[in-house]
């Protein structure tokens, strides 16, 4: 299953998102690898430095979007 990836408006919310996917991906073993990232982060980011992508099984670390889709 291919990732799913979603851009929040705020890192108040993308914060907020990712604590309710986690309490859902715990519950279900075979959720799909879930990623997100906020809109500043995604305006802010340069060419060839796209590790803007948090994960949920990886909470506080940052993913490019080739490491998440390899996955």
């Amino acid at each position: 299953m291919p990732p799913i990836i979603i851009v929040c408006e705020t890192k108040a919310l993308q914060n907020r998102l990712h604590k309710r996917l986690g309490e859902l991906a715990d519950k279900h073993h075979h959720a799909p690898t879930l990623a997100t990232t906020s809109r500043e982060d995604l305006q802010a980011m340069s060419a060839g430095d796209d590790a803007i992508w948090r994960t949920v099984s990886l909470s506080r670390a940052l993913a490019a979007l080739d490491q998440i889709s390899s996955k």
